[in-house]
Formats: structure tokens, sequence, C-alpha cells
């Protein structure tokens, strides 16, 4: 289940509270799904947006890592120690609180984050990849396969995301997937 912050389509707000990242769980489990990818860092716990200036801030690194824990918490809770998680958060955050959602998420054993920060930087994923315990993802915003082959070289991702609207269709999105194999 994607998007399940945004309340997956029978809550009629964004998700905010630990509570509701539990109901939305307890959702998406009762229509079958083994898993969901939630982002843990845009929303406060009103359901405000945590603004860009605080989230790539890394004196708030300790803050959003303890909003992580409370909202991962409460999915592990819903939906069983089965149930797969996957993070997502827009390219919101610094290295630095990226690192500290990680040793969170890893806790919780997260499959991957999805784009932490922007994938322009092969060299930043690189090394937050030699130190991260959870696996990374990206590529949604990478134009063509060429874009993707620091990411492979160096074995910084683990998930390859290659969006077909992006990287020149889906005869790029096959080579990039062939090239990741």
């Amino acid at each position: 289940a994607s998007q399940v912050h945004d309340g997956w389509r029978t809550i009629s707000r964004r998700l905010a509270t630990a509570e509701d990242y539990a109901e939305a769980t307890r959702i998406v489990c009762g229509q079958g799904f083994k898993a969901g990818k939630y982002n843990l860092s845009a929303l406060d716990r009103e359901g405000n947006p945590i603004p860009l200036e605080k989230s790539t801030n890394p004196a708030y690194a300790h803050e959003l890592a303890n909003l992580a824990r409370e909202r991962l918490d409460a999915v592990r809770a819903a939906g069983g120690e089965s149930f797969g998680i996957i993070g997502e958060s827009l390219s919101r955050m610094a290295p630095s609180t990226a690192a500290a959602v990680d040793k969170v998420c890893a806790e919780y054993q997260m499959l991957y984050m999805e784009e932490p920060y922007f994938s322009y930087d092969a060299r930043l994923y690189s090394h937050s990849a030699e130190r991260f315990r959870v696996g990374l993802a990206c590529g949604e915003k990478l134009h063509n396969g060429e874009a993707f082959l620091p990411y492979f070289e160096s074995r910084s991702i683990t998930v390859a995301q290659p969006d077909v609207a992006v990287c020149s269709g889906l005869r790029e999105a096959k080579r990039i997937c062939d090239t990741a194999a």
C-alpha cells in the first residue's frame, strides 16, 4: 500500500498522530496488503507541514527521529512483526537527520528508505549506504540509465525506482532495471 500517510482512501485527512498511523495500517492490513509506505516526517503531531528549514536542519534530527519512532511503533503494533514498512521522505532530510532516522528505522526492520534527500548526488548516497542500516531507494527523478550508473557501481541503493515518465519511457526503464539486475 503506497502513500499510507495520506489517509489511504478511507481516512479524510493526512496522518499526524501515532494513532492515525495505526488506524491506517489496520485498514491496509484489512485490505490484504502485506506492506505499506509511510512518510514519517512530512507533518508534525498536529497535522501541520514540517517546514523544509526544520526537516533539513541537523539541530532537529533528534526530534524528527523521535517522531519517526512514535509512528513506527504504532505501525508495527497495528501491522504485526511480518508487516513490511517502507519509509518515504520526499527528499526532505539533511544527511544527519536521515542518519538519526535510519537508526530508528532499523529497530523496526524497515525494508528501505525512499529518497531521504535528492538523488542528484550519488556520492552522498554512497557515503550514506556505507553507514546506514536500512537500505536506500532512489531514481524517480533520474532522467536516464547513465544517471543510475554511479548508484549501481557503488551499490549505494537497494531499490532502483525509474519513473517511466521521467526516464524517457518504458524501454529506458527496462534498460535501467536490466542494468540493476
